[in-house]
């Protein structure tokens, strides 16, 4: 598995772990492990499977598109026969909803917009699966110093409002970030910007404007970049069966 190529396959992967210790669903046996060693070795299988041509179809350097991880993880559930998603998604971007798969693209809810730390905190209130996507920006000295974006990361979020010494901090939020580049529980804080900013990317205008929340101590390269969150995803287990009896 390359090095930060598969950070959504990943996220999706700590996703489901999530919901089989919470016995929202019940991953195949190949899919868990009894210790430090195997619950590792099985993860990656996982990863990898979540990121295969059939799911996301993780494209190497080039990563993972938002309608695909959406669809590969959707795919992986219905492949268990069982369980299926629906997905509410805050991002600032356009969401093209026509790439989902059907019926996936009847169940989500894609919002343009500028996610703020209050979106996240409310899905995982409500006991919902949650993924974000910052993106990586760097100043270019050559535009006047102007944010470009140079990358972008998914990472499974598991809580808010603490620290990592365990102290209340109405900014933090905690990430579960196990590719291969970034091991572990992550404890980021969020800062909103009440001043105008503008994000750009390939040469061209990204978002301007204010309440963009930059993310703290995320895990970026640490060569000058900035972290701003881009997207929230929110995922919701639902029974197949139900819904075939749905009219």
């Amino acid at each position: 598995m390359p090095n930060g190529d598969y950070c959504a396959p990943c996220a999706a992967a700590n996703l489901l772990n999530q919901f089989h210790a919470r016995k929202l669903i019940e991953l195949p046996s190949k899919f868990t492990g009894a210790t430090d060693e195997s619950k590792t070795k099985v993860h990656r299988a996982l990863a990898e499977r979540l990121g295969d041509e059939a799911h996301m179809n993780t494209l190497g350097k080039k990563g993972t598109d938002r309608f695909r991880l959406a669809n590969g993880l959707d795919r992986f559930l219905r492949a268990q026969d069982i369980h299926s998603l629906a997905v509410s998604y805050l991002g600032v971007r356009a969401y093209d909803r026509e790439l989902l798969d059907d019926p996936l693209r009847q169940r989500t809810k894609a919002t343009v917009g500028v996610p703020q730390l209050r979106h996240l905190q409310r899905e995982l209130a409500a006991g919902r699966g949650v993924v974000i996507l910052f993106g990586s920006y760097k100043p270019n000295p050559d535009k006047g110093g102007r944010l470009e974006r140079v990358g972008g990361h998914y990472a499974a979020a598991v809580g808010y409002g603490a620290n990592i010494a365990g102290e209340h901090d109405p900014s933090g939020v905690i990430l579960h970030d196990s590719n291969d580049s970034h091991q572990g529980v992550k404890f980021v804080y969020g800062k909103t910007h009440e001043e105008k900013t503008e994000l750009w990317e390939k040469g061209s205008l990204l978002k301007s404007g204010r309440n963009l929340v930059q993310l703290i101590n995320a895990p970026i390269i640490p060569d000058g970049r900035i972290a701003f969150l881009e997207t929230v995803f929110s995922f919701e287990i639902k029974t197949q069966s139900a819904e075939k009896k749905s009219p």
